[in-house]
């Protein structure tokens, strides 16, 4: 968002007009090191990451702090040191990315998670996870409250475990279809054995998962039991 530059005593040469995104400008910084700009909230003595390469003399990158005139923002910085041609040192070239955004997301990931989990749990009686063969990778949830035995499907893909007696049919061509094609599914509904052997039914949903690169790497879902619902239809 802004650059700087910084004389062998670490004080402020040029300072870019972009600083005026945390609030700076650039005549009240110049002539100004770093401790004496962030006096106020890091204390006269303050050492950090960043002021410790600059004494050093060494390039540091991707640097995160607060910034020093507006310790309500953070920065991402990266520094170069700056040598004449008899190799004195001569001062730094600076470069700051405000990230105040970014943090404050990262902050607020952990809640929206929590949100995520309850709002899934309260929609499903399961999550689940599969590779991209369509084997099983993960069941989470209350799966054993509907009966299910959840390692017995661990593995396997979703035709394997079914207690459908024909897999062939319609409706298991066309979801195996969806799959293939890595396309969303809802509601595909399956019968499955119970732990005590009895035939529980099930409705699942699903989302294809991709890589940064967009390489298909296999769906993630939920599962809910409708055990009870089928049999009030047959009623």
């Amino acid at each position: 968002d802004w650059f700087a530059t910084m004389d062998a005593d670490l004080r402020l040469t040029y300072v870019s007009d972009g600083v005026a995104k945390v609030g700076g400008t650039p005549k009240n910084m110049l002539g100004k090191t770093r401790q004496e700009l962030a006096f106020d909230h890091l204390g006269p003595d303050a050492i950090d990451a960043e002021i410790k390469a600059m004494n050093a003399h060494e390039p540091y990158r991707d640097i995160v702090r607060q910034s020093d005139i507006n310790p309500e923002r953070w920065l991402q910085v990266n520094g170069k040191p700056i040598f004449d041609a008899k190799g004195r040192f001569q001062g730094f070239h600076t470069a700051y990315t405000d990230i105040t955004e970014l943090m404050r997301a990262q902050e607020n990931l952990p809640d929206s998670e929590q949100r995520f989990r309850d709002y899934a749990n309260s929609a499903s009686d399961w999550l689940w996870e599969s590779d991209e063969e369509f084997r099983l990778t993960r069941m989470t949830g209350p799966i054993e409250d509907t009966g299910r035995d959840p390692g017995a499907r661990i593995g396997k893909t979703r035709w394997e475990y079914t207690a459908d007696p024909d897999t062939d049919n319609q409706k298991w061509r066309d979801h195996k279809a969806d799959l293939v094609a890595h396309r969303p599914f809802r509601d595909f509904q399956m019968m499955v054995h119970a732990k005590d052997g009895g035939i529980r039914h099930g409705s699942t949903s699903g989302l294809p998962v991709f890589d940064e690169a967009g390489v298909f790497k296999g769906y993630r879902g939920v599962g809910t039991d409708i055990t009870e619902l089928k049999v009030a239809e047959a009623a």
